[in-house]
């Protein structure tokens, strides 16, 4: 619940009542599997809500990271366009790992049933 009172310099008081604000729960959905950079699906971009600050990594099948982006609002981010961050060519087609650290605007780190980053596997595919 929200109030909200106002005192003036000259003691004069107003008080307005109590209202409920909801605020979402923080969520992630990185449930997209196949992104396409020249074509229909132009960014790698998990969906989130409520989230507060927010670190996505993404690796080659080899274990080499090739992207890095990190940011206070995971809505504001654009996406992955699918450029090697190391060499700024495009990365080819083939099977990526990412990782994604956030926090809640609740301080309370989003995970995905398990403690740790969100996680999982994603086709490129030019």
């Amino acid at each position: 619940m929200v109030g909200l009172r106002i005192e003036s310099r000259r003691q004069c008081i107003h008080e307005a009542e109590a209202i409920t604000v909801p605020v979402s729960s923080p969520m992630l959905d990185a449930s997209v599997n196949v992104f396409t950079p020249d074509g229909f699906n132009p960014f790698f971009k998990p969906d989130g809500l409520s989230i507060r600050d927010f670190e996505i990594l993404i690796f080659t099948r080899g274990g080499i990271r090739i992207y890095r982006e990190t940011g206070d609002d995971i809505r504001e981010w654009i996406g992955w366009n699918g450029v090697n961050q190391n060499s700024n060519q495009p990365a080819p087609t083939g099977v990526y790992y990412y990782t994604i650290r956030a926090l809640g605007r609740d301080d309370q780190s989003t995970r995905n049933p398990l403690p740790g980053p969100y996680h999982g596997f994603f086709y490129l595919f030019r």
